[in-house]
């Protein structure tokens, strides 16, 4: 089978897509914390040992891995790969191809990433996948979902794609159906990261309590905090969601100007997607709220595409 990870800075996206053409894509929290060496459950990896998921959320938030630049995404993204085939029961000898996504922000790591990728060891056991590794940029690959659901494989349409995740936000031209690699850029710490930021501040405001990035990710999601009871902070995360909805559009003007005069369809995918007000958008000056498209399953655009893709190329 062919393996398709969108490593995230919050959440792991994958999809497996099977021999018969079936296309399955799931997610997992991406969130890691060392463990000592006597936890013996839990993953070694170069030299430590990893709580993973759930089990990291439960340790002390100093304890917690931060993941918010590239090189600490690569420093644990052979342990996100390697959990996506513990989860499914994946042996390593039934990959043919693993597809990878990378934000356009971090394309000048590419060469060091898929190195990274290729061969690593956990709990002593050799995973070698040199020569299976692809790479396809993060909005580059949500192409391909866009034209499967929207379009078709010849399409002469033209649109942009702003792709927004916890760290990144990536934007892409499709021009005549063709996608414009010259054109596409990324932007780091530009995505949601920004309100967790400001969960972080205000809990360590209201309850003086210092929590991780990954723990202020699950206030983010969940709209709760867990402390001595539960605390609904819905009604707190919603205006922030505005204030970054208001800055997010604002910053993409300033610098993609061109595709809210000029393109006919703007898709907005990604994770990150879930937290712009429409309605902050409806009122915002120099958009045409028509040409906006929320996807249904935005967040899993580039799993999906990156399977499409896939299969075009299967014949």
């Amino acid at each position: 089978m062919d393996l398709f990870l969108d490593g995230g800075y919050g959440m792991d996206k994958y999809g497996l897509l099977k021999e018969n053409g079936d296309m399955i894509y799931k997610k997992q929290i991406s969130v890691f914390a060392e463990a000592s060496l006597d936890t013996e459950d839990m993953p070694l990896f170069e030299g430590k040992r990893y709580y993973i998921g759930e089990e990291a959320l439960m340790e002390e938030s100093q304890n917690i891995l931060n993941v918010i630049d590239y090189k600490q995404h690569e420093k644990t993204a052979p342990l996100s790969l390697w959990n996506v085939l513990q989860k499914e029961n994946i042996k390593k000898e039934e990959i043919n191809n693993i597809y990878i996504g990378l934000s356009l922000a971090q394309k000048e790591y590419a060469p060091a990433f898929i190195k990274r990728m290729s061969k690593f060891k956990v709990n002593g056991e050799t995973f070698d996948f040199t020569g299976k590794i692809k790479l396809i940029p993060q909005g580059v690959g949500a192409k391909y979902a866009i034209d499967h659901f929207y379009y078709n494989e010849n399409h002469k349409e033209t649109y942009a794609i702003i792709d927004i995740g916890q760290l990144t936000v990536d934007v892409a031209n499709v021009i005549s159906g063709k996608i414009r690699s010259e054109n596409a850029q990324g932007s780091e710490h530009e995505g949601v990261i920004k309100i967790i930021q400001q969960i972080q501040e205000y809990i360590a405001r209201e309850f003086s309590e210092v929590i991780s990035i990954k723990e202020a990710q699950e206030v983010m999601l969940t709209g709760k905090y867990n402390l001595f009871g539960v605390h609904d902070l819905s009604s707190v995360i919603d205006k922030f969601k505005e204030d970054y909805s208001v800055y997010v559009i604002n910053m993409l003007k300033q610098r993609h100007r061109n595709i809210f005069k000029k393109y006919p369809k703007i898709y907005i995918v990604g994770g990150g997607s879930y937290y712009i007000s429409k309605e902050t958008l409806k009122k915002s000056e120099g958009i045409s709220f028509d040409t906006i498209v929320f996807p249904e399953d935005a967040e899993y655009y580039n799993v999906i595409g990156s399977m499409v893709f896939s299969k075009l190329n299967r014949g």
